[in-house]
């Protein structure tokens, strides 16, 4: 148990270090260069392609993709280039957000409802 609980600090400790460096010293770089192309389909497809591969670096550490992309998207939001990035996805965060307010209604099961309704 110890040891399974030092490995799992170790993954996390090597993955904030590497989030480190990525966002302080690669990603600054990376996002001036995709700003230079004036392309939006550019800039969005950086950071999406960001949040995905740190969900995926995260998922291969180990733990968990969740963890990756909230990651990413702080290392984003910490960026000179926020308000674009926030412009860009706005479309994309009103889609999803609908998309998980349309699955958390079909798991609504009204005949639980009809048999639980004294403890509703």
């Amino acid at each position: 148990l110890w040891a399974m609980a030092g490995l799992t600090l170790g993954k996390s400790l090597l993955l904030f270090a590497g989030i480190y460096v990525v966002g302080r010293w690669i990603l600054p770089r990376l996002l001036e260069e995709t700003g230079r192309t004036r392309s939006d389909e550019v800039f969005v497809m950086t950071a999406l392609l960001l949040a995905l591969v740190a969900a995926w670096v995260t998922h291969w550490l180990g733990l968990s993709m969740a963890l990756g992309a909230f990651l990413a998207g702080m290392m984003l939001g910490e960026s000179h280039f926020r308000h674009q990035i926030e412009a860009d996805l706005r479309p994309f965060r009103d889609l999803l957000l609908g998309l998980f307010f349309i699955s958390v209604g079909m798991l609504v099961d009204p005949n639980l409802f009809a048999e639980q309704w004294h403890w509703i």
